[in-house]
């Protein structure tokens, strides 16, 4: 409210007459009056303001008609690494959202480890990795902070007079270097229940009993849970999650990949 004609021509970078005649012509077509004048400039009546909330969808619309038009032209393949953590949720909403936009790209998945994916970066392997690193990156764009859990069933159960039995990954495991440093600091004893190459052996054997694990709440299955205990000490480490790209200048299904993650995973949302 309060603001002239003239001050909307200025700001558009029409002139005031202009504006008025444009005015005038959608009253005419739509039958109402869409804007009064007040003592102080001009005001929207109530029609104006249900015209001006269409007007802002009809814009946002246009928007994205034009992202979309630029997305169908971007054409090519792109070589995205990801870890087990994210290949499952998030990877199967991301490709879809990557490719109804972007339909003539064409997605090589790489899932790997943490570390492999970065070296494969960084040697040219891949365009694109999203990796868990312990300290956020100096050469990546930070996407989120993960807190590191203990990792059991609903309703673990965990008998006192044994040794607490772990299942790891194989080494070098980032999370498998926090469970030994964190239990060897309390004391706490344990032992290796099993290793595993892979996090879907790694759910598999925590579901069957056969020990606990350590890890972020990223891609868990619904059978497991972080879980506290008084025999497990409190980890009170978080890890961060980054996006890798390759050197030099960055395509542009790179940067859109690279758009989608940020949106959908930026401090820790949608995992």
């Amino acid at each position: 409210g309060g603001e002239t004609l003239t001050d909307v021509a200025r700001r558009v970078g029409r002139t005031q007459s202009a504006i008025s005649l444009r005015l005038k012509k959608l009253e005419d077509e739509l039958g109402v009056q869409l804007v009064r004048r007040t003592g102080r400039g001009s005001e929207l009546t109530d029609a104006g303001q249900i015209a001006q909330s269409y007007a802002r969808q009809i814009l946002a619309l246009n928007d994205d008609l034009v992202a979309a038009m630029e997305g169908a032209g971007l054409e090519g393949s792109l070589r995205l690494g990801l870890p087990a953590d994210l290949a499952e949720h998030w990877l199967a909403t991301a490709l879809a959202d990557f490719t109804h936009a972007h339909p003539r790209v064409h997605l090589d998945v790489m899932v790997e480890r943490n570390q492999i994916l970065i070296e494969k970066v960084r040697q040219g392997e891949l365009d694109v990795a999203l990796a868990i690193t312990p300290s956020p990156p100096a050469d990546a764009v930070w996407l989120a902070e993960l807190p590191v859990q203990w990792i059991g069933r609903v309703n673990q159960s965990l008998d006192p007079e044994e040794a607490l039995p772990l299942v790891l990954f194989t080494s070098p495991c980032l999370f498998r270097q926090i469970a030994i440093e964190v239990l060897e600091h309390k004391g706490q004893r344990w032992r290796l229940a099993m290793t595993s190459p892979s996090l879907a052996g790694l759910w598999a054997a925590i579901e069957a009993g056969l020990g606990i694990g350590i890890r972020t709440p990223l891609g868990l299955p619904d059978t497991l849970a972080p879980i506290t205990s008084d025999r497990l000490p409190v980890i009170g480490r978080s890890v961060h999650l980054a996006a890798y790209r390759a050197a030099g200048p960055a395509s542009a299904a790179a940067r859109a990949l690279l758009e989608i993650a940020q949106s959908t995973l930026k401090d820790g949302r949608h995992l």
